[in-house]
């Protein structure tokens, strides 16, 4: 996932391992213009635009991984959506049945512990029919197929994408566009 966000932003990886002393890594990315207090303002532009269109929902967001839960949640949020966190499928589940009144469940597929993401949205599927499920990871879908099974009718958002990309994700999945997935 890492290597795949150097390349994808112009950049280089080095990698140096040795036996018994440990793998160094190194990342090389290009120099940054100017522009990004204007690309920050384009982004965050396009973020409340669906504040602005009264498309905010709420989100059960399921990631094990802190600083990524923390960030998905700044951007849910810009968006406009209402974020309830959760750090495992087994705490999300918790959730659900206190109260199942969210319009997504966003989850990670690959998670430690007894239940994977992948479950989790089974039992979403199953117990809770009327709350649409998106699923995410940093493996490829040929490659979770070894790992976890991504349930049908699930879309699978490749880690790392865009804010529109998740945009877009979550309006699809919400719509019931995924004929495509």
């Amino acid at each position: 996932m890492v290597y795949g966000f150097v390349q994808q932003s112009g950049g280089r990886a080095k990698i140096e391992s040795e036996l018994g002393k440990g793998t160094s890594i190194k990342f090389f990315l290009p120099a940054v213009q100017s522009s990004i207090p204007i690309a920050s303002a384009e982004l965050a532009a396009s973020e409340a635009g669906d504040t602005a269109a009264g498309t905010a929902h709420t989100i059960l967001l399921v990631e094990d991984d802190q600083l990524v839960r923390e960030s998905l949640i700044n951007r849910l949020e810009r968006m406009g959506h209402r974020v309830t966190p959760a750090a495992t499928a087994f705490e999300a589940l918790g959730i659900l049945q206190k109260n199942a009144a969210f319009d997504l469940v966003f989850t990670d597929i690959i998670m430690p512990g007894a239940l994977t993401g992948a479950d989790l949205a089974r039992e979403v599927l199953k117990q809770w029919p009327s709350v649409k499920v998106l699923a995410t990871s940093g493996y490829t879908e040929n490659t979770l197929l070894g790992k976890v099974q991504v349930p049908a009718g699930v879309r699978l958002l490749t880690k790392p994408y865009s804010s529109a990309d998740l945009k877009l994700a979550i309006t699809e999945t919400l719509t019931g566009m995924l004929q495509n997935y």
